[in-house]
């Protein structure tokens, strides 16, 4: 989120995307009792993105936080993508 020069708007919106993305996924992860680690990593990352109380830090350690969140989204990409038999 913070890798770029963009408006206020924009970190606003990106905020809500990701906490709704990652309350959802950690909600249906958790419901599963599959990978219940990555479960709360998705928790963990909705209270971190959330929009009402935001956490505030630096834009250069935003940029490593976005690039280490991402993990856990690709994870749960590959998680869910259909298998190969």
């Amino acid at each position: 989120m913070a890798a770029g020069p963009w408006p206020y708007g924009f970190y606003m919106l990106m905020r809500l995307v990701v906490c709704g993305a990652a309350a959802y996924l950690a909600y249906s992860i958790l419901q599963r009792g599959a990978a219940r680690w990555l479960g709360w990593a998705f928790v963990a990352l909705a209270i971190l993105y959330n929009p009402v109380f935001k956490v505030h830090f630096e834009r250069e350690t935003w940029v490593l936080i976005n690039l280490a969140s991402a993990f856990p989204f690709g994870i749960a990409g590959w998680m869910g993508r259909p298998r190969r038999d």
